[in-house]
């Protein structure tokens, strides 16, 4: 018997052959189509021929051909799966079917259900804490993964069964690994956290945003992918995860990958700057120069409102700062730039984005002076590798021995 499985935002129970939401409603499926789907699931790595499908549920009795179709249009009707492309289950006409969603093995806590753990005061401020943790891990910085640290171990503190905390642990010491503070105790911590967030609750989407954090920090991004799309399944209106993905995409080089998933992040969070910042590098580098001028103008007008708000917000100082270059306000690019090395001269990514401004301005010593102060973590360097900021400069005898001291 197959465990219960968590496909996007249902869970498929075997046992007892029902189907729930992830709100724990039923969903009305007849025992054909769910033993169809279920055949489906289990064999997703391939596609299954309709000869197959009817002779094990038909028994090789001469049926209409129209009775699989309609068995499968029932069972697209229950997952709510009419767009294009499928989000479920592929068509292959006078072929078969195949099983393209995300599914994830869920633990046995017996009965058919998962333990519902109480509503107490402490799980609700456990809950709070883990939402200013995913605040300050969104702002993608050394001093912002170190503050998410802190809300999600208070978290776990005040409710020690939360699987989002332990999960939010995970992905903060994997993101300091990869881009602050590259160690064997990050590494350890992030996989202990994990370990311990997926036997909580494996269909939790910040847990699999977590497992995606880990993947990349192992440098298998196989692994990341599939643990992103699974968390984008299961939370399609959260903003991290889409713009995490995008970066996974362009540190891989893929910018054409980025884009598309920056693009549902700024759809996500329409007041934000940084997805239309890292957006506006990747239409450069795949020549949508048109739409980068675009991305550039909604970024700046965007990290400007912050700032209104929050003078001293580094993140909207430091992106925004890369995009104003581009619109011909080279005073306020240079301004920017020095104002957030002046609040924030250690951290990495400050001092990359000062290092792509100046190159923009044709100052190569003093870019060079501030990517030689990048630390040479492993993300940082697939970053340097693939962003197209740096171009100028990488035929430049001091950027070959930067990339060196990052080697060595």
């Amino acid at each position: 018997m197959l465990p219960r499985l968590q496909i996007g935002e249902f869970e498929l129970q075997p046992a007892t052959r029902r189907l729930h939401r992830s709100d724990g409603s039923q969903v009305h499926l007849p025992n054909r189509p769910f033993r169809v789907l279920l055949h489906l699931v289990a064999n997703r790595g391939r596609l299954v021929p309709r000869a197959e499908l009817l002779e094990q549920f038909w028994d090789g009795r001469d049926v209409y051909d129209g009775a699989l179709t309609r068995c499968l249009s029932t069972v697209r009707k229950a997952l709510d799966d009419h767009g294009s492309p499928a989000r479920f289950v592929e068509t292959r006409w006078a072929e078969g079917y195949r099983y393209v969603g995300p599914c994830i093995e869920l633990p046995d806590y017996g009965a058919g259900h998962r333990p519902a753990f109480a509503d107490s005061r402490d799980a609700s401020a456990a809950r709070r804490l883990v939402d200013r943790g995913n605040d300050y891990l969104g702002r993608s910085g050394h001093r912002s993964y170190r503050y998410a640290l802190a809300m999600f171990r208070l978290a776990v503190e005040a409710d020690p069964e939360d699987a989002r905390a332990h999960g939010g642990i995970a992905a903060a010491h994997a993101l300091l690994c990869l881009h602050a503070e590259p160690s064997d105790a990050h590494r350890a911590a992030a996989a202990a956290s994990l370990a311990t967030a997926l036997q909580i609750d494996a269909a939790c989407a910040d847990v699999q945003h977590a497992r995606a954090h880990v993947s990349v920090m192992r440098d298998d991004y196989a692994a990341a992918n599939a643990a992103f799309r699974a968390a984008e399944s299961l939370a399609p209106a959260q903003f991290g995860i889409w713009y995490y993905h995008a970066r996974g995409h362009a540190e891989q080089g893929d910018h054409e990958g980025a884009l598309s998933h920056y693009l549902r992040a700024s759809e996500a969070d329409p007041g934000d700057y940084q997805a239309l910042a890292l957006a506006e590098q990747s239409f450069h580098r795949v020549g949508l120069h048109g739409d980068a001028r675009k991305a550039a103008v909604a970024c700046a007008r965007a990290a400007e409102e912050t700032l209104r708000r929050h003078p001293d917000d580094v993140r909207a100082l430091s992106l925004g700062a890369c995009v104003l270059h581009p619109l011909g306000r080279w005073d306020e690019a240079r301004g920017w730039t020095e104002r957030a090395v002046a609040l924030e001269p250690r951290e990495p990514f400050v001092n990359f984005n000062a290092s792509c401004v100046y190159i923009a301005l044709g100052d190569l010593d003093r870019a060079l002076h501030f990517l030689k102060r990048v630390t040479m973590a492993t993300g940082n360097c697939n970053w340097i590798a693939h962003d197209p900021c740096v171009d100028p400069v990488r035929s430049h005898p001091r950027f070959a021995s930067v990339l060196a001291r990052a080697a060595a």
